[in-house]
């Protein structure tokens, strides 16, 4: 049984901004992943690393003093608010992408300050460094974790260490990374989705909008389904995303679902991952869902569920 797609009235405008070494990588293998039609921008301190990155508007801060006096780089970010600002244009969503243990990724809790004085919603996605890092490296993304807080809608901290129990032990220090990059961009293709693709059953972009801007600091799971049994083990390894380490389902505030299939799938797929989610939910819980096609899946179900409403991280 298929239903016909749901278009959406009117597409808000979002923006991707990729800070630092880090936000810019990310900002590549997004465009290597496929985010739509979504603007890019870069910002860092460094010309030859900006000159690799293939997105939308590239900035070049310009650096004042060593990298260690850069984490007060409130003077950075305001010779710079100008290009930062035109870039953005009338955003309704900025995604702030950065690496919290570098010294350009640190300060991207000024420069999320900037998109949110035009009235845009701030989606800030940020990976805290590995604990042989270092301590020093540790309390400076901690720091600028906290900072973060006051600037953005919704906060997602993704924590390497935790991320490399998605992966086998004897993977490459190169594939890590880029694995992370690919969790971060899972997000901003998931919530980008809701607002911008079609499906079965759609959400408003009003309602996205006060999902975020009440959602503090949250949690991105994803799982998926094939064959027989597709929906009910996408919505279980989902829910047992090693991000949500420390965390259950029934903790969270907020629960906002997104279902992608192909076209090949039916509202019963959808259905049943939904039951799965209410079944290992509490029943106080404000859950969300939506449901969008890809293109380029058959046979197969993605559940993306984002817990928010934690107050810690």
């Amino acid at each position: 049984m298929h239903f016909e797609e749901i278009l959406m009235e009117k597409e808000p405008v979002i923006r991707v901004i990729g800070v630092g070494g880090a936000g810019g990588t990310a900002i590549n293998n997004m465009k290597k992943m496929g985010i739509g039609e979504m603007t890019t921008i870069a910002v860092d301190t460094d010309k030859e690393a900006l000159d690799d990155i293939r997105c939308d508007f590239k900035i070049l801060m310009k650096k004042h003093g060593s990298d260690k006096e850069l984490k007060t780089g409130r003077k950075v970010v305001m010779e710079s608010e100008g290009m930062i600002k035109n870039s953005l244009g009338k955003a309704d969503i900025v995604f702030v992408v950065a690496g919290m243990g570098g010294q350009t990724g640190a300060i991207s809790p000024l420069i999320s300050r900037i998109p949110r004085e035009i009235g845009a919603l701030i989606v800030a996605i940020v990976t805290m460094p590995f604990s042989f890092e270092g301590e020093i490296c540790l309390e400076r993304a901690k720091n600028g974790l906290s900072e973060l807080k006051g600037t953005s809608g919704c906060i997602f901290p993704i924590f390497n260490d935790r991320l490399c129990k998605f992966y086998n032990p004897d993977d490459a220090l190169t594939e890590i990374f880029e694995k992370n990059n690919e969790f971060m961009c899972r997000i901003v293709r998931s919530i980008s989705g809701l607002l911008h693709e079609n499906g079965l059953i759609s959400i408003d972009f009003a309602d996205v909008k006060s999902i975020i801007k009440k959602s503090g600091f949250s949690k991105f799971g994803t799982g998926m389904g094939r064959g027989v049994d597709k929906a009910r083990n996408a919505a279980m390894e989902a829910i047992n995303c090693p991000m949500f380490e420390n965390f259950s389902l029934k903790e969270a505030g907020i629960v906002l679902v997104n279902i992608m299939t192909g076209k090949d799938s039916d509202i019963a797929e959808v259905a049943e991952a939904m039951q799965v989610i209410y079944e290992n939910a509490g029943g106080d819980q404000d859950i969300s869902y939506a449901h969008v096609f890809d293109k380029n899946m058959e046979d197969e179900i993605r559940v993306n569920l984002f817990l928010a409403g934690f107050h810690e991280f």
